[in-house]
């Protein structure tokens, strides 16, 4: 299968380092699990420019791996999957951090931004953002994050995968019912 992975929050834990940089600038404390909506401006004092950190040139100089991420990415490429990295922003040194941490293989994987992930063409689509995994037209799973807990996915016919172990076995199951 072709499995499109988004970036941000799925395969780099971009929120731990966003949020570090804006509670040092505003003497906040504001943590991961405190974020409960994908909108971030009603948990922070500085409202819209919550969003200006995204810009700043080092911010994926310290972005570590989500938990698993690593071992999950290697193991769906081991069943014979081609992975498909893709980010709805642009950031100079994102696909360089998925390569400095070994996430991004160049023989093997591809690397898109788009707004529109539907625009990508896929047969699974993982990611955090509840509006991609329910508008994609095949197969998804929303990786579940603090910012999405209160969407339900199984009304939606929609999978919900809780860490990547949770991952690979979703993407098995979904494997069997396309024979």
């Amino acid at each position: 299968m072709k499995i499109l992975l988004d970036v941000d929050d799925v395969c780099l834990d971009l929120l731990p380092e966003w949020l570090m940089r804006y509670n040092n600038e505003w003497g906040d404390s504001v943590a991961p699990e405190d974020i409960t909506e994908w909108d971030m401006k009603p948990f922070v004092k500085c409202g819209e420019r919550i969003y200006s950190y995204l810009n700043e040139i080092n911010l994926y100089s310290d972005v570590m791996p989500v938990e698993g991420a690593l071992n999950g990415i290697t193991k769906l490429r081991a069943l014979g999957n081609k992975i498909i990295f893709v980010t709805a922003k642009s950031h100079p040194f994102k696909l360089h951090r998925l390569k400095q941490l070994r996430m991004f293989d160049e023989r093997m994987d591809g690397y898109a931004v788009a707004a529109n992930k539907n625009l990508i063409d896929g047969d699974v689509l993982i990611d955090d953002n509840p509006a991609n995994v329910i508008g994609f037209p095949r197969e998804a799973i929303l990786f579940s994050r603090p910012h999405n807990t209160g969407i339900h996915m199984a009304s939606l016919n929609k999978f919900r995968a809780n860490g990547w172990i949770n991952v690979i076995d979703l993407i098995d199951e979904i494997a069997t019912q396309s024979l």
